[in-house]
């Protein structure tokens, strides 16, 4: 998919940017609607890391709602060309993981973050996990092993928002 996507360089990185990362995600209708999300939370951008599927492949254009044509989106070969993008911009990586220690809600999210999340089924590998500076984990109770994933990125997007809301002016990333 990278090959039809603007490479990292396209995308701006500003002091209050989040953004979007998903690592291998293949479910054209979670990723539509993660980027539907991210629109309408303010993120500056979605990565796709990796072997992902097409974010305009019809599916994920209907579930965006048209977001697909509004949201930066951007691709990374590898995962270590995404890091080293971060590491240059001062962008700071929270990785999603089911065994991180404290619940995301008490942990400060700085700017600007990407927020990165593995695929389905599989989430992160071990070392992007051991890469990031943050890991948020989503507290669960009942029987379900993990959340949907367009429904993490949404808590995790809208926590971010929460965390840096102004009374005045525009959410963080735009």
């Amino acid at each position: 998919v990278t090959g039809r996507l603007s490479g990292l360089d396209a995308i701006t990185v500003r002091p209050d940017s989040v953004f979007v990362a998903l690592h291998e995600v293949g479910n054209p209708g979670n990723l539509g609607t993660i980027i539907r999300t991210a629109d309408a939370a303010g993120a500056a951008g979605l990565i796709l890391l990796g072997a992902s599927t097409d974010p305009f492949d019809p599916a994920a254009v209907k579930a965006s709602m048209g977001a697909v044509f509004s949201v930066p989106i951007a691709g990374a070969a590898t995962p270590d060309e995404f890091l080293r993008w971060c590491r240059q911009g001062g962008v700071s990586v929270a990785v999603t993981s089911g065994s991180g220690s404290g619940a995301f809600w008490d942990t400060e999210l700085p700017l600007p973050v990407a927020i990165l999340l593995g695929g389905e089924g599989t989430g992160l590998p071990a070392d992007l996990l051991a890469a990031g500076d943050l890991r948020l984990r989503i507290p669960m109770t009942g029987t379900a092993e993990s959340l949907n994933l367009a429904v993490a990125a949404g808590i995790l997007l809208y926590e971010t928002w929460r965390q840096h809301r102004h009374e005045e002016g525009p959410r963080p990333g735009r």
